[in-house]
Formats: structure tokens, C-alpha cells, sequence
């Protein structure tokens, strides 16, 4: 199976990039072909292609970064594309082409999608609950 995954960054080792790099590695070990799209450069993935491609989150970014993805699709067509931490990374108008040209899954990391504005924690410092 080919399993295109798409996160904000690759190059940390914490949390979702930790599980990122865990999930493809194995996934690949598995005899499947990865390929990762994200905002940074990550040389230490062997088997794993990468693609780097800038945030989309105006309508002039998005103008701009459309057409890599649809290249990548193109030229590297996955069976299924699996989101991660996207929020101010994807537009909406390209997880919607995302949608159209592909199965589509995505893994909630955090609680961003559900409490935009109380950072990355259930509990921020604030002391209220999302």
C-alpha cells in the first residue's frame, strides 16, 4: 500500500513527530511505500520519501502551494493519505482537494481541533478546561 502522511513539521522528535516517524518507519518495515509531506526537511527517514512544501493557511499560500500537491498526487499517486497536525499548515480548500483525490484519515494529536484557542494542552495554564 502506498500511504502518503502529511504533518506540520518532521524534523523534531516530540510527540506527533516521534509517532510520525515511528508509524512510517514501521509501516515501511512492513513492505508498504511512505511518502511525507511537511514544512521541514528531514534527511534521517531511510526508505521514506519526503517532500517539503511551505503552510497554506490564506488563500494566496494555498494558490501558491496547490500545485505541489497536486504534482505529488500525480506523479506518486498513495492509496490513502493520513493527516496529522495540520491545523495552520492545510488550508481547508486543500484538505478538500485532499478529500476529493484520495481516502482521507486523519489522527487528532491534541486538542487544537476542538479548542483552537487554548494552545496545545487540555488544561493550559490558564487552569480551564478546553
Amino acid at each position: 500500500m502506498k500511504i502518503l502522511h502529511i504533518n506540520s513539521y518532521s524534523n523534531s522528535f516530540d510527540g506527533t513527530e516521534k509517532y510520525l516517524f515511528d508509524i512510517c518507519r514501521d509501516l515501511n518495515e512492513k513492505g508498504n511505500e511512505i511518502s511525507v509531506i511537511s514544512s521541514t526537511k528531514e534527511n534521517n527517514w531511510p526508505g521514506i520519501r519526503h517532500y517539503t512544501i511551505g503552510s497554506s493557511y490564506g488563500l494566496r499560500s494555498t494558490i501558491k502551494v496547490m500545485g505541489f500537491y497536486k504534482e505529488i498526487i500525480k506523479r506518486d499517486p498513495p492509496d490513502l493519505i493520513h493527516l496529522h497536525n495540520t491545523q495552520g499548515y492545510l488550508s481547508p480548500i486543500i484538505i478538500q482537494y485532499l478529500h476529493q483525490a484520495k481516502p482521507l484519515v486523519r489522527t487528532i494529536h491534541d486538542s487544537r481541533p476542538v479548542c483552537p484557542g487554548n494552545g496545545w494542552k487540555v488544561i493550559p495554564a490558564s487552569s480551564e478546561i478546553c
